[in-house]
């Protein structure tokens, strides 16, 4: 039985990744010829995105872009990218009754204004009506799934409003589509944005929280019903604080006292983990310490928080050593927390460099 078929009518076709151009746009390779494709999906996506993995696309008739990427195949089955999809599953879902939180509860309404926001569905209910916002999760480890991948004062506004209007008549809740079989349980991404993680942990008991996880077969149709993933707010509870490790990475294209390259900066602190994130970016006048240096030579720098109750930074240092291009100069310049290591590509495209991010900061925690 066919629960939901996002593309019926389309042709799919294969294509390999090579780069991305912006939030909207990427190159594939598509049977030896090089195109601009349209990807309708503004996440960071950075745990899924690698120089030669292969993508599902459908042709873009009319549209500036040959095609439109849908999906990302892997070993686990495809990986649904396509954000406006997710309401239209949920919508198909609701209507045959898939989800077992909200059985009874039939769409009325999508795209519904209330109050300061916009929301996905408004859901027919027993005693008062229910306002419903999906997100879409593309963010997995080997077991875990979380949301957001990067920060969203959008997602933060909707859980806000969604809190109030739960005292103006309405029932609230958010559904969190987990676009993978694999995982086995869903957090809000308390690294990546803590601001969401807290909003959503206060709101828990007023908010109707739901994550599904969506096993997609191959030839991405959904013919298997959702299931629901556990939610261990107590785990998230003993690990979002303002502690833990960070990766300060810069981009250096100038030589000065730092070759140029690509520098990750490890930094591990006790307590006050987003102020020393911080300052590892800050840019002053007088060069005083490491992060001056090299703060003085980037051209551009990304931060990676990990927060966490133990203490991870030599093991992430070891475990990224082996894959950086040190020398002795550089090694020598580690001290007191502080670890650097230099790589001349960017780790970003390095997927092993990857894989440690999201064993320390999903893996963990199972």
């Amino acid at each position: 039985m066919i629960l939901y078929d996002p593309f019926q009518n389309e042709v799919k076709t294969k294509g390999t990744f090579i780069a991305r151009s912006n939030r909207f746009v990427v190159k594939c390779d598509v049977e030896g010829k090089i195109f601009d494709c349209h990807l309708p999906n503004p996440g960071r996506l950075w745990e899924l995105l690698f120089p030669g993995v292969t993508l599902l696309l459908v042709e873009n008739s009319g549209g500036k872009t040959a095609y439109t990427v849908i999906a990302l195949d892997t070993p686990d089955g495809p990986v649904l990218l396509h954000t406006h999809k997710a309401n239209d599953l949920v919508e198909e879902l609701l209507e045959n009754e898939k989800i077992p939180s909200f059985r009874g509860k039939k769409p009325l309404k999508r795209e519904i204004s209330v109050g300061k926001s916009r929301f996905d569905f408004l859901l027919e209910g027993k005693s008062r009506p229910t306002l419903l916002e999906v997100k879409s999760c593309t963010l997995f480890g080997k077991q875990g799934s979380m949301f957001p991948d990067a920060p969203s004062e959008r997602a933060v506004r909707h859980v806000e409003e969604l809190e109030h209007l739960s005292s103006e008549g309405y029932d609230t809740a958010v559904i969190f589509v987990v676009q993978s079989r694999k995982p086995e349980w869903f957090l809000p991404d308390f690294h990546t944005d803590p601001k969401f993680a807290d909003t959503i942990y206060r709101a828990r008991n007023t908010l109707e929280v739901v994550a599904l996880s969506i096993p997609w077969r191959s030839d991405l149709i959904l013919s298997e019903s959702p299931v629901e993933l556990p939610i261990p707010w107590d785990k998230m509870r003993d690990e979002n604080k303002d502690r833990g490790t960070s990766l300060i990475v810069y981009d250096l294209t100038e030589a000065d006292e730092l070759p140029p390259g690509h520098y990750v900066l490890v930094i591990e602190t006790d307590e006050n983990l987003s102020s020393a994130t911080t300052k590892a970016v800050r840019k002053r006048r007088r060069i005083v310490d490491l992060e001056d240096r090299l703060n003085s030579q980037r051209r551009s720098v990304k931060t990676i928080p990990i927060r966490s109750s133990k203490k991870l930074g030599r093991r992430i240092y070891e475990r990224l050593y082996p894959l950086s291009s040190m020398d002795e100069g550089v090694a020598k310049l580690s001290y007191d927390g502080r670890w650097l290591l230099r790589f001349e590509e960017s780790p970003f495209l390095l997927k092993d460099f990857v894989d440690v991010v999201v064993a320390n900061r999903i893996d963990r925690l199972s």
